[in-house]
């Protein structure tokens, strides 16, 4: 998500956030807000790399 966001230069602000590292990996949730002018793309690279993001405008 980082690496992402300094590539588009899109502003990341974690608002609420609980990962837990299980047998397999990390699981969790994280409530984001975003802001900068590629937010779109950002999001549509997020999606890429998560099981599940929920889009709240």
């Amino acid at each position: 998500m980082w690496k992402v966001a300094r590539e588009l230069d899109v502003s990341v602000n974690i608002l609420y956030g609980k990962i837990e590292e299980l047998k397999h990996g990390p699981f969790g949730a994280m409530i984001i807000g975003i802001d900068g002018e590629q937010q779109d793309l950002f999001i549509q690279r997020l999606r890429e790399s998560v099981y599940s993001l929920e889009e709240v405008q």
